[in-house]
């Protein structure tokens, strides 16, 4: 989230922004004139709770550069702790980057927020960002839905974006952790994974055509039609299985009234097999001769 936080302006980007002062501060947060200082570096941690996992370190190596040249020119949001250490609101990326720089101190304002606002802001400030991945917007909207105990629809207008972006990019969290974690190291895209979610294919499939995904490194097109072709593979094996299933069933009764007895009919890779069992070797003697005529 850019917050320029001398006049507590909220710059709105990518859609997001309507209404987030109401959501963030709540009426808590009354000192539109605080003032900006100079916070040393080491006295400063990050957010343990923060949603945001991963940071593009060539892009925080860009922003070093420019800190380098020009400082850091929007103060990051502290909260001080008891032990008179401060916890980042908002603006770990630029921390990041000033300690990448060798700034001993970085210009902050430091504001007395609760955890619930602090959770907000985190969560929106990420949503914001470029390099977000998926996995991380989803559940940074999963977040921000359980903080504002709204459903999608309430979070779409919240944020003033589609309810279908919110619907699709939530859907990311329902594929196998193996899946979640290729789309979280960028090896498949948010456009593979959401070919993998419409091809209605079990878990473990999913999980197959994924690893065939990045081996072959195929692109969304390529996906889709390497999905659509093993889903209709599936069908005919599975029509195949329906028809077979059906002339077991109904080879089994006409066996055991031949027989005059209990007999299985199973088929197993293009084959059919038979049993049954006899009581005595005379029985076995009787079934002998029914067979012969």
């Amino acid at each position: 989230m850019v917050v320029v936080l001398n006049s507590m302006k909220t710059t709105k980007k990518s859609g997001l922004g309507r209404g987030l002062e109401s959501l963030f501060f709540e009426n808590a947060v009354e000192e539109a004139s605080a003032e900006e200082k100079l916070i040393k570096v080491e006295e400063i941690f990050p957010n343990p709770n923060q949603p945001r996992q991963s940071f593009n370190e060539a892009s925080l190596n860009e922003l070093a550069d420019s800190i380098k040249q020009y400082g850091v020119i929007q103060p990051i949001v502290l909260r001080p702790n008891v032990d008179g250490s401060y916890m980042i609101v908002a603006g770990e990326r630029r921390f990041r980057a000033a300690k990448l720089a060798g700034l001993a101190e970085i210009p902050a304002v430091v504001r007395k927020l609760t955890d619930l606002q602090i959770a907000k802001i985190s969560v929106i400030e990420n949503l914001q960002c470029e390099d977000l991945t998926p996995v991380e917007a989803a559940r940074s909207y999963e977040k921000l839905m359980e903080l504002a105990d709204c459903d999608t629809e309430g979070l779409a207008k919240m944020l003033s974006v589609p309810r279908s972006t919110i619907v699709n990019t939530l859907r990311i969290l329902t594929l196998p952790e193996v899946i979640i974690n290729m789309l979280q190291e960028k090896k498949i895209t948010q456009g593979h994974a959401k070919i993998l979610l419409s091809g209605k294919v079990k878990p473990e499939e999913m999980v197959m055509l994924a690893y065939v995904v990045c081996e072959k490194e195929l692109s969304v097109r390529e996906t889709e039609q390497l999905v659509q072709k093993f889903v209709e593979r599936q069908a005919k094996k599975a029509e195949r299985n329906s028809e077979n299933l059906e002339r077991c069933r109904q080879m089994k009764t006409n066996l055991c009234a031949f027989l005059g007895k209990s007999a299985k009919v199973k088929y197993y890779k293009g084959k059919y097999n038979v049993s049954f069992s006899c009581n005595s070797y005379e029985d076995l003697e009787r079934i002998v001769a029914k067979l012969k005529d």
